[in-house]
């Protein structure tokens, strides 16, 4: 999943702006590249560059469909689907197809 194809809207509160999904990507890579030697997973990720505001430490909230959430739960869930989806994938190639 790419955060800027995504129809979510993340709200930064600490702005009370609604950032388009091309702007939430920026934003999170800026915090990427501060946070980049500590991040050693995706979840690491998420944690550090994309769950709260760095100065108010508010969480961030996605909408989704009309649906507010925490920015984390909504990534973690996403994290979930595309780890779900490689794992399919995987057990779908030539070395491992049982009708072989």
């Amino acid at each position: 999943m790419q955060i800027s194809r995504t129809c979510c809207v993340s709200l930064e509160k600490i702005k009370a702006n609604k950032y388009d999904a091309f702007e939430t990507r920026r934003h999170i890579e800026t915090k990427y590249a501060y946070f980049k030697e500590q991040i050693t997973t995706a979840e690491d990720f998420i944690r550090y560059s994309a769950t709260k505001n760095s100065i108010s430490g508010e969480s961030n909230r996605a909408t989704c469909n009309g649906v507010s959430m925490n920015s984390s739960d909504w990534l973690l869930v996403e994290l979930g689907k595309l780890r779900k989806t490689t794992l399919e994938e995987d057990h779908e190639t030539p070395d491992n197809n049982p009708d072989d």
